[in-house]
């Protein structure tokens, strides 16, 4: 399926563009200074571009270089020591760490417009998009419109598959929730999500059912209609809405709503297409 190999895509994108990593320069004696000043001491010997572009073969296959590959750019020792924070810096930070670190500050968590917001559309997604589901069969059932309990059980099919879907990749996985490891998005250890919630933050089961849903929504509008240009988007905006809630509620990263909505759109899809044969 197209959606499984944008999935499999997204983490090996991750993986390429963190295995440059960060260096961190040790020495008993020797200091080095990183940005703008002297540069060494002329005893000190430092390792050629090329070798310090590539990280080794151990540790990469190590736990924590492994997840540092996937999840962040910035490995679990942390940036190297001594030196001011300049825009050079700020673009060895994870994606994630810098979309958290802002939906965490003063300025969003006091808006009271994102706070309604962020509670409305995630409540939306899950347990809304089941009630939803239960709604449509109920009214189908009792209005003998066939139709219309068709649309809930596949909403309800897709809702549930996503969210199954989405908890054995967290089982496995094993990723911190921010609110675990505020400042390690590459905190995983695989298999750790057996050991309780606050290790199965990938990818966002509430962004997968909000998705899921949308996508079936989507599929049912007519195609020659204009409700199809107006629902649809608003469907997929309200999904992606309920997905950015879970970061602004500091219980996934950003990566993990990518993940997510990817498993809602191929669950909505895969039901479709079964449905339809």
């Amino acid at each position: 399926m197209p959606f499984c190999v944008l999935f499999l895509s997204l983490i090996l994108s991750l993986a390429s563009a963190a295995s440059g990593g960060q260096l961190k320069a040790q020495g008993t004696q020797n200091q080095i200074e990183i940005i703008g000043q002297t540069v060494v001491s002329p005893s000190t010997t430092l390792p050629t571009l090329s070798e310090a572009a590539q990280p080794s073969r151990s540790a990469l296959l190590s736990p924590g270089g492994l997840s540092s590959a996937l999840f962040g750019l910035v490995g679990s020792d942390g940036p190297p020591p001594v030196r001011s924070l300049t825009k050079a810096d700020t673009a060895h930070v994870p994606l994630d760490l810098r979309i958290a670190r802002m939906a965490r500050s003063d300025e969003f968590r006091e808006s009271l417009p994102l706070r309604a917001t962020a509670a409305f559309t995630g409540l939306a997604a899950f347990p809304g998009t089941l009630l939803l589901a239960g709604i449509l069969y109920g009214t189908g059932e009792a209005r003998a419109d066939a139709d219309l309990r068709d649309l809930g059980v596949q909403l309800g099919s897709a809702v549930g598959s996503s969210i199954g879907a989405s908890i054995g990749v967290k089982l496995v996985i094993g990723r911190a929730r921010p609110d675990v490891s505020p400042e390690a998005p590459h905190d995983v250890a695989f298999g750790r999500g057996f050991r309780g919630d606050d290790y199965r933050s990938f990818p966002s089961a509430h962004t997968a059912a909000a998705f899921a849903a949308a996508t079936i929504l989507f599929a049912e509008l007519p195609e020659d209609g204009a409700s199809r240009y107006l629902l649809g988007p608003a469907a997929y905006g309200i999904a992606g809405l309920a997905g950015l809630s879970r970061i602004y509620h500091d219980e996934h990263w950003f990566t993990d709503i990518v993940a997510g909505a990817v498993v809602g759109v191929a669950s909505g899809v895969v039901t479709t297409q079964l449905v339809d044969d």
